[in-house]
């Protein structure tokens, strides 16, 4: 997402009018941090599960073993359960976020070879993607206000 967030802001901008751009802007920067506030709610939540469910009632363990402080006070044998524990409920966090965004870049390599190819970029007898769609849209205002003048 980093890479991309400028080019986020640029195309938001440029879809709207000059008196809109302000709101535009601000709208998709409070919706990319309520999205990543939901995100973080659910896969903290997905990571709780994992770690609760293979150890019952750690929480102490836990943070003496993530402290730095006290880490020496965790013998071996509790810190390799601990973190493997840790390690299981990440792995499953990373397996549900990596399903959407593998899903997400199969889009994308499925929409780039359309363009490429010339076909349309949406199915057969779909609506057309937003950029054809700026572009119908810009050609009929253009179109209207020629007949309007």
């Amino acid at each position: 997402m980093g890479f991309s967030n400028t080019t986020f802001v640029i195309a938001t901008q440029t879809s709207v009018g000059w008196s809109e751009r302000g709101a535009a802007t601000s709208a998709n920067m409070f919706l990319r941090t309520v999205g990543q506030s939901v995100g973080t709610a659910i896969f903290g939540a997905m990571f709780n599960l994992g770690v609760g469910s293979r150890i019952a009632g750690a929480d102490e363990e836990i943070n003496r073993l993530l402290e730095p402080a006290t880490r020496a006070t965790v013998d071996a044998a509790e810190a390799l359960r601990l973190s493997d524990a840790i390690a299981a409920a990440i792995h499953n966090v990373y397996l549900v976020a990596g399903r959407p965004c593998a899903r997400a870049f199969r889009a994308r390599l499925s929409y780039s070879s359309r363009v490429k190819s010339g076909a349309p970029a949406g199915p057969a007898g779909s609506a057309p993607v937003c950029g054809e769609r700026l572009n119908v849209a810009s050609r009929r205002l253009g179109a209207a206000l020629k007949v309007s003048a």
